[in-house]
């Protein structure tokens, strides 16, 4: 019985390190049709999916209203609503190069070989910003 179980768990929460990962998202309302993931991942390796570009993240920041958010065990997330309610999180943590607990994750597109964009949410700014590409942000995929 242990094993049916097992399996039956691996199924409905496929491993992240699983290249066929299995993603939902949220439509936010958002002009162009783009459908934000519920959850940061830590490969942007996942099938059907993209990272958001320039134009989609400064989309979510023009259009969604952004809030911190306490759980009840102490988690912060960087909440987004979009102009239809619905939401997505951004869990807040300390990343190296970012001013404190923020929610980062790497967009599409870079700067130059060594620099990407990454969205960056904090208790202070919501913004695109540059960094280097060896900074451990996660990434946040996108459908249209």
């Amino acid at each position: 019985m242990e094993n049916f179980v097992k399996k039956i768990l691996e199924k409905l929460f496929p491993s992240r390190t699983n290249e066929k990962q299995i993603m939902c998202f949220t439509d936010l309302g958002l002009p162009s049709g783009t459908l934000w993931a519920t959850y940061d991942v830590e490969e942007p390796i996942v099938e059907g999916c993209t990272l958001p570009s320039y134009e989609q993240t400064q989309e979510l920041i023009e259009h969604c209203e952004f809030y911190v958010m306490e759980e009840l065990d102490g988690t912060r997330y960087m909440t987004a609503r979009g102009p239809n309610g619905q939401t997505i999180r951004f869990p807040m943590k300390d990343y190296e190069g970012t001013p404190g607990s923020s929610g980062c994750c790497w967009c599409a597109g870079a700067p130059s070989e060594d620099f990407g964009y990454f969205m960056l949410l904090s208790e202070y700014t919501i913004t695109i910003g540059v960094g280097q590409r060896d900074l451990e942000f996660p990434y946040r995929m996108v459908r249209v």
